[in-house]
């Protein structure tokens, strides 16, 4: 589940890192946070370290009072749709576009 990782970082403003441990350990942190249009949306960049290789991604957030959605900028095939704070497994083919976070699930 790495590739949940950069969404968790970028909807809970709680975590600036985590680390992924498997076969080798990731790195996510936050590593830019803007907010756009009045604070409602927000661009959160992340960097992804696996060893001495680095990954930038871009992801688009947008927060309301009880949850925020992502469009992702790449395929999500294997991501799931839904978090609650963190991924909610089994929600990888729920037929939606977008990576939705609420607590309130």
């Amino acid at each position: 589940m790495k590739q949940c990782g950069p969404f968790v970082v970028a909807f809970n403003r709680k975590f600036s890192r985590i680390e992924i441990h498997s076969d080798k350990t990731e790195h996510i942190r936050e590593i830019k946070r803007e907010e756009l249009r009045k604070r409602l949306w927000q661009i959160t960049v992340a960097r992804s370290e696996t060893g001495k290789t680095d990954n930038f991604q871009e992801y688009l957030v947008m927060e309301g009072q009880k949850s925020s959605i992502s469009v992702p900028p790449k395929s999500v095939a294997e991501t799931p749709r839904l978090f609650l704070g963190f991924p909610l497994i089994g929600t990888e083919e729920f037929s939606f576009p977008a990576i939705i976070n609420s607590f309130e699930f």
